[in-house]
C-alpha cells in the first residue's frame, strides 16, 4: 500500500487494514526513486510499517492539510497542525526577506501556507501562498503574500515591518480567509470551496540539480528530432510544480503560462501540450537529475 510519511500518522482505515494483514505500507517516494534508478527498488527502506513503533509527528514533512479541489474525490480529513520535524519551510525566494527572516513558529505549527486554484476549462491555473516572517535577531514581523498565474513570476507584498506578532498574524488570518473560504486551523481544508483557492500540502524540497527536457519528433523551427532543455527559469518552475504534485497526487496536471502559450502539463502522463495552439501540440517531457 502505497502512501506519504504524512498520511502514514493518521492511520487511515485502509492502512490500519493493511497492516493488519500483514501488508507492507509503503513510502510514496519508491515511486519516484525508482524511476530515477531506472528500475523498481526494493521496498526495505520505503516499508513504514516498520516505523509503526515510532510517534506519529516524528515521520511527517512540514505540511499543512491537504485538500482536493472542487472537481477532484473528496480529500481525507487531515491535521491542520502536525509537528515539525523536517525543517522549518523556506522563505519565498520572491521575497526580499528571504537571507534576514526565518518564516515565524507557534508551538508545532509554521504559519505558511501554499494554494492553487484551477479551472481546467479555462485552462485556468493560479497559486497564493502566504507567510508570517520574523526576524532571524527578533524584533519586526512581516507578513508575506506571493500569487499569480503559474509559470509567471507573479506579485508580491509584504505587510510591516509590525512590532509584534500580533498585526502580521491579524492580516494572515484575514488573507487566508478570504482566499480558501476557511478559518485558518480549521480540522480540516476539504473539499475547496467554489471559487476559492485549495490548499495544499507543503511541497517537499526543490531539487535544484534536476534538468526538465522536452522531445522533438518532427524537424520544426530549426530543431532536430531529440531533446531539448528547458530555460533555466521554466526548469525552476517545472521542478516547483513537480515537487508539488509529489506531495499532492491530484495535482498532476497544471497549465502553465510560458512565453505567449499556455502549456497543460501533465506530470503522470509526463507530457506537454500547447492548449493555446489549434493543433494542441503535445510532447513528452522528461526529469533527469
Amino acid at each position: 500500500l502505497l502512501c506519504s510519511p504524512y498520511e502514514f500518522t493518521l492511520c487511515t482505515e485502509k492502512q490500519c487494514a493493511a497492516q493488519a494483514k500483514g501488508i507492507p505500507v509503503v513510502n510514496e517516494d519508491i515511486i519516484w526513486d525508482s524511476i530515477k534508478a531506472g528500475k523498481l527498488l526494493p521496498i526495505g527502506k520505503y516499508d513504514l510499517s516498520k516505523l509503526s513503533d515510532t510517534p506519529a509527528h516524528s515521520m511527517g514533512k512540514v505540511v499543512h492539510a491537504a485538500p482536493a479541489p472542487v472537481e477532484a474525490p473528496p480529500a481525507k480529513k487531515a491535521r491542520t497542525a502536525p509537528k515539525a520535524t523536517a525543517g522549518a519551510p523556506a522563505v519565498s525566494v520572491r521575497s526580499d526577506l528571504a537571507h534576514s527572516h526565518n518564516v515565524y513558529q507557534e508551538g508545532s505549527v509554521f504559519w505558511d501556507a501554499e494554494m492553487v486554484q484551477q479551472d481546467a476549462a479555462a485552462n485556468m491555473d493560479k497559486f497564493y501562498d502566504i507567510q508570517i516572517l520574523e526576524s532571524k535577531t527578533g524584533g519586526d514581523y512581516y507578513c508575506f503574500q506571493h500569487w499569480g498565474r503559474a509559470g509567471t513570476t507573479g506579485q508580491t507584498n509584504s505587510e510591516g515591518p509590525f512590532g509584534s506578532e500580533e498585526p502580521a498574524k491579524k492580516v494572515y488570518l484575514k488573507k487566508f480567509r478570504e482566499k480558501s473560504g476557511y478559518p485558518w486551523g480549521s480540522s480540516s481544508y476539504a473539499p475547496a470551496k467554489p471559487g476559492k483557492y485549495a490548499v495544499v500540502e507543503r511541497m517537499a524540497a526543490v531539487d535544484g540539480s534536476v534538468k526538465w527536457e522536452y522531445q522533438v519528433v518532427k524537424p520544426v523551427d530549426g530543431k532536430k528530432p531529440g531533446w531539448y532543455p528547458y530555460e533555466a527559469g521554466a526548469t525552476a518552475n517545472m521542478e516547483r510544480y513537480f515537487a508539488q504534485f509529489a506531495s499532492n497526487e491530484w495535482l498532476h496536471v497544471r497549465y502553465v503560462h510560458s512565453g505567449t502559450y499556455t502549456y497543460k502539463v501533465d506530470f503522470r502522463a509526463m507530457t506537454q501540450t500547447n492548449v493555446d495552439l489549434a493543433t494542441h501540440t503535445t510532447r513528452n517531457i522528461r526529469r533527469r537529475g
